[in-house]
């Protein structure tokens, strides 16, 4: 904590506090919003290109602005993008409820709903023939007796609205590409900027706090099991990003050109 690459490790173990990725909790809100699994399949490969295009951005930047300011604009390019997420929450076609953290509302959500909780099961097939939804959390599986081309989401005759849930993808896409920025500007700096006999100590801690905050999240995400009170999660996730890019805005200021130890120097060739 005392090295000086500390708040540069630190915005980045902020990133793994995120519900805003591609991963099993997202992809069942998406689910039960109305996107189906092979639009989502596609939009996945979209933000991994995204990511892509940051990873090949990364050396470009690095020669021409330094790490400090590569590193800036990746951090501030995934909060800005984020932001999107946040304006989804309010967006029409939304589920949030802040309500929905009243002791009684829960209650009577309980005592009222038929379905499974949203993050532990997600949508396999509707079948055509019958009136049964199969739904499956890993190896587990149950069903619900619903009525047909009736959505997860919505009441029956319920049109949905997708205005929320555009944005909230298309802030997780987007941000990929400042996010893959951000991962690689750090780690480049905890291998040139922290010297040889400590690399070890430091990127073990480093690893500690990812895992923890991506502890945290999964805590947070069972306090906030339903749909109404996944807004809760977004927000949270988006204040994450957003300190990380003020801790690395630290370390760029403290830092704007890091002194890198000798093995991290470039190797040049000898002339003969």
């Amino acid at each position: 904590m005392s090295h000086p690459v500390r708040d540069a490790g630190l915005g980045l173990a902020f990133l793994f506090m995120t519900v805003l990725a591609f991963d099993n909790y997202s992809r069942a809100f998406v689910y039960e919003s109305g996107v189906t699994e092979t639009v989502l399949g596609i939009l996945t490969a979209v933000a991994s290109l995204s990511g892509i295009f940051g990873s090949l951005a990364f050396p470009v930047l690095r020669k021409r602005v330094g790490i400090s300011k590569t590193g800036l604009v990746g951090f501030g390019f995934e909060t800005v993008c984020l932001s999107l997420c946040v304006a989804s929450v309010f967006a029409p076609g939304s589920p949030f409820d802040p309500s929905a953290l009243l002791p009684n509302s829960r209650m009577s959500e309980s005592n009222n709903s038929t379905e499974a909780p949203s993050y532990l099961t997600y949508n396999i097939s509707t079948l055509s023939g019958g009136t049964n939804v199969s739904l499956a959390e890993e190896n587990e599986t149950m069903t619900l007796d619903v009525p047909l081309n009736q959505s997860s989401n919505p009441e029956a005759g319920e049109e949905i609205v997708y205005t929320s849930v555009i944005l909230l993808l298309t802030g997780i896409i987007t941000s990929r590409f400042g996010l893959w920025l951000a991962d690689l500007t750090v780690t480049q700096i905890l291998q040139e900027g922290v010297e040889e006999g400590q690399r070890g100590a430091i990127n073990g801690v480093q690893s500690s706090l990812n895992q923890s905050l991506d502890l945290l999240r999964s805590i947070l995400i069972i306090i906030l099991p339903t749909r109404s009170t996944f807004g809760f999660l977004i927000i949270l996730s988006f204040i994450f990003v957003a300190t990380a890019w003020i801790l690395f805005s630290i370390y760029a200021r403290r830092n704007p050109t890091p002194v890198t130890t000798p093995e991290g120097e470039q190797l040049k060739p000898v002339a003969v």
